[in-house]
Protein backbone atom coordinates (compact mmCIF):
# COMPACT_ATOMS: atom_id res chain seq x y z
CA UNK A 1 0.00 0.00 0.00
CA UNK A 2 3.04 2.52 0.82
CA UNK A 3 4.52 1.93 -2.72
CA UNK A 4 0.95 2.52 -4.40
CA UNK A 5 0.23 5.61 -2.78
CA UNK A 6 3.75 6.79 -3.35
CA UNK A 7 3.02 6.05 -6.98
CA UNK A 8 0.08 8.23 -6.58
CA UNK A 9 1.76 10.72 -5.19
CA UNK A 10 4.22 11.12 -7.72
CA UNK A 11 1.68 11.01 -10.68
CA UNK A 12 -0.15 14.10 -9.08
CA UNK A 13 3.04 15.94 -8.55
CA UNK A 14 4.00 16.03 -12.12
CA UNK A 15 0.43 15.74 -13.52
CA UNK A 16 -0.47 19.01 -11.87
CA UNK A 17 3.15 20.27 -13.02
CA UNK A 18 2.98 19.23 -16.38
CA UNK A 19 -0.33 21.00 -16.76
CA UNK A 20 0.63 24.34 -15.28
CA UNK A 21 4.25 25.04 -16.47
CA UNK A 22 5.49 25.17 -19.98
CA UNK A 23 7.81 21.83 -19.55
CA UNK A 24 11.43 21.48 -20.15
CA UNK A 25 13.57 23.40 -17.81
CA UNK A 26 11.02 25.14 -16.06
CA UNK A 27 9.54 21.90 -14.81
CA UNK A 28 12.55 21.35 -12.43
CA UNK A 29 12.22 24.06 -10.56
CA UNK A 30 8.46 23.51 -9.53
CA UNK A 31 9.62 19.84 -9.22
CA UNK A 32 12.59 20.30 -6.67
CA UNK A 33 10.22 21.43 -3.36
CA UNK A 34 8.15 18.49 -3.69
CA UNK A 35 11.02 15.75 -3.97
CA UNK A 36 13.40 17.53 -2.25
CA UNK A 37 11.96 19.54 0.86
CA UNK A 38 8.50 18.14 1.15
CA UNK A 39 8.75 14.62 0.45
CA UNK A 40 12.23 14.35 1.04
CA UNK A 41 12.79 11.38 -1.84
CA UNK A 42 16.00 12.85 -2.75
CA UNK A 43 18.90 14.99 -1.22
CA UNK A 44 19.57 18.63 -2.87
CA UNK A 45 22.60 16.93 -4.61
CA UNK A 46 20.68 13.98 -5.96
CA UNK A 47 18.27 15.90 -7.38
CA UNK A 48 20.49 18.08 -9.37
CA UNK A 49 22.70 14.91 -10.89
CA UNK A 50 19.39 13.47 -11.87
CA UNK A 51 18.43 16.59 -13.34
CA UNK A 52 21.65 16.62 -15.34
CA UNK A 53 21.18 12.99 -16.46
CA UNK A 54 18.04 13.74 -17.43
CA UNK A 55 19.08 16.53 -19.66
CA UNK A 56 21.84 14.41 -21.65
CA UNK A 57 18.97 12.31 -23.01
CA UNK A 58 18.14 12.59 -26.59
CA UNK A 59 14.10 14.12 -26.33
CA UNK A 60 12.07 16.10 -24.31
CA UNK A 61 13.30 17.40 -21.12
CA UNK A 62 10.46 17.38 -19.13
CA UNK A 63 9.79 13.66 -20.13
CA UNK A 64 13.47 12.96 -19.74
CA UNK A 65 13.70 14.49 -16.72
CA UNK A 66 10.82 13.14 -15.05
CA UNK A 67 11.38 9.68 -16.22
CA UNK A 68 14.65 9.35 -14.21
CA UNK A 69 13.50 11.05 -11.34
CA UNK A 70 10.85 8.64 -10.75
CA UNK A 71 12.68 5.83 -11.77
CA UNK A 72 15.22 7.15 -8.91
CA UNK A 73 12.53 7.42 -6.12
CA UNK A 74 10.34 4.20 -7.61
CA UNK A 75 12.23 2.30 -9.68
CA UNK A 76 10.83 0.82 -12.92
CA UNK A 77 6.91 1.54 -11.97
CA UNK A 78 8.04 5.07 -11.13
CA UNK A 79 9.94 5.42 -14.51
CA UNK A 80 6.27 4.69 -16.09
CA UNK A 81 4.09 6.73 -13.45
CA UNK A 82 6.62 9.56 -14.57
CA UNK A 83 6.53 9.45 -18.12
CA UNK A 84 2.34 9.67 -17.95
CA UNK A 85 2.18 12.47 -15.61
CA UNK A 86 4.48 14.41 -18.12
CA UNK A 87 2.75 13.15 -21.12
CA UNK A 88 -0.86 13.38 -20.51
CA UNK A 89 -1.18 16.94 -19.51
CA UNK A 90 0.30 18.61 -22.98
CA UNK A 91 -1.23 15.62 -25.22
CA UNK A 92 -4.56 16.71 -24.13
CA UNK A 93 -3.81 20.32 -24.54
CA UNK A 94 -2.68 19.73 -27.94
CA UNK A 95 -5.86 17.91 -29.00
CA UNK A 96 -7.95 20.45 -27.98
CA UNK A 97 -5.60 23.25 -29.49
CA UNK A 98 -5.75 21.37 -32.72
CA UNK A 99 -9.56 20.74 -32.75
CA UNK A 100 -9.74 24.83 -32.26
CA UNK A 101 -6.55 26.04 -33.59
CA UNK A 102 -8.96 27.50 -36.82
CA UNK A 103 -11.35 29.41 -34.19
CA UNK A 104 -9.00 31.12 -32.12
CA UNK A 105 -5.70 31.80 -34.52
CA UNK A 106 -6.79 34.89 -35.53
CA UNK A 107 -7.92 35.98 -32.20
CA UNK A 108 -6.87 39.25 -30.86
CA UNK A 109 -6.71 38.02 -27.25
CA UNK A 110 -5.21 35.00 -27.90
CA UNK A 111 -2.13 36.37 -29.14
CA UNK A 112 -1.69 38.32 -26.47
CA UNK A 113 -2.13 35.52 -24.31
CA UNK A 114 0.81 33.90 -26.40
CA UNK A 115 3.17 37.01 -25.98
CA UNK A 116 2.46 37.12 -22.22
CA UNK A 117 3.06 33.58 -21.86
CA UNK A 118 6.47 33.70 -23.82
CA UNK A 119 7.92 36.50 -21.51
CA UNK A 120 6.64 34.40 -18.49
CA UNK A 121 8.39 31.27 -19.86
CA UNK A 122 11.95 33.74 -20.56
CA UNK A 123 11.83 34.74 -16.66
CA UNK A 124 11.36 31.17 -15.60
CA UNK A 125 13.95 30.00 -17.89
CA UNK A 126 16.26 32.47 -15.94
CA UNK A 127 15.48 31.94 -12.97
CA UNK A 128 15.41 28.06 -13.28
CA UNK A 129 19.05 29.41 -14.61
CA UNK A 130 20.05 30.92 -12.04
CA UNK A 131 19.10 28.97 -9.24
CA UNK A 132 20.80 25.58 -10.83
CA UNK A 133 24.07 27.67 -11.18
CA UNK A 134 24.33 29.31 -7.65
CA UNK A 135 23.31 25.56 -5.96
CA UNK A 136 25.74 23.43 -8.43
CA UNK A 137 28.85 26.23 -7.89
CA UNK A 138 28.89 24.14 -3.94
CA UNK A 139 29.15 20.80 -5.75
CA UNK A 140 31.90 21.49 -9.34
CA UNK A 141 34.26 23.86 -8.16
CA UNK A 142 36.38 25.57 -10.86
CA UNK A 143 36.41 22.77 -13.27
CA UNK A 144 32.54 23.13 -13.67
CA UNK A 145 32.57 27.08 -14.19
CA UNK A 146 35.43 26.08 -17.24
CA UNK A 147 33.04 23.71 -18.59
CA UNK A 148 30.08 26.08 -18.74
CA UNK A 149 32.27 28.60 -20.32
CA UNK A 150 33.15 26.40 -23.38
CA UNK A 151 29.80 24.88 -23.18
CA UNK A 152 28.08 28.36 -23.88
CA UNK A 153 30.56 29.51 -26.30
CA UNK A 154 30.21 26.33 -28.13
CA UNK A 155 26.69 26.53 -28.20
CA UNK A 156 26.56 30.17 -28.91
CA UNK A 157 29.22 30.65 -31.36
CA UNK A 158 30.04 27.37 -33.15
CA UNK A 159 26.81 25.56 -35.69
CA UNK A 160 28.69 22.39 -35.37
CA UNK A 161 27.00 18.95 -33.23
CA UNK A 162 26.71 19.18 -29.74
CA UNK A 163 27.53 15.64 -29.96
CA UNK A 164 30.96 17.00 -30.08
CA UNK A 165 30.27 19.15 -27.32
CA UNK A 166 29.46 15.80 -25.31
CA UNK A 167 32.30 13.67 -26.21
CA UNK A 168 34.92 16.93 -24.86
CA UNK A 169 32.94 16.45 -21.79
CA UNK A 170 33.18 13.43 -21.62
CA UNK A 171 36.84 13.28 -22.69
CA UNK A 172 37.36 16.31 -19.83
CA UNK A 173 35.70 14.68 -17.51
CA UNK A 174 37.48 11.36 -17.46
CA UNK A 175 40.87 13.51 -17.57
CA UNK A 176 40.04 15.11 -14.49
CA UNK A 177 38.78 12.27 -12.47
CA UNK A 178 41.89 10.54 -13.29
CA UNK A 179 44.27 13.12 -12.53
CA UNK A 180 42.20 13.74 -8.86
CA UNK A 181 41.93 10.39 -8.15
CA UNK A 182 45.76 10.03 -8.66
CA UNK A 183 46.17 12.88 -6.54
CA UNK A 184 43.78 11.37 -4.03
CA UNK A 185 45.51 8.17 -3.72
Amino acid sequence: MKKTLKLWKLFLIIFIVSSTTSGGHAITAVLKPYFVRRYKWLSEEEFLDLISVGQIIPGSIAINVCVVLGYRIAGIAGALTAMAGTTIPPFVFMLIVSLIYDSIADNILVRYFMDGMQAAVTALLLCVTVRTFIESRRYSGWFGYIIMVISFAYAMFTDWSLLYLFIFVLFATFIRTRVVTRYLK
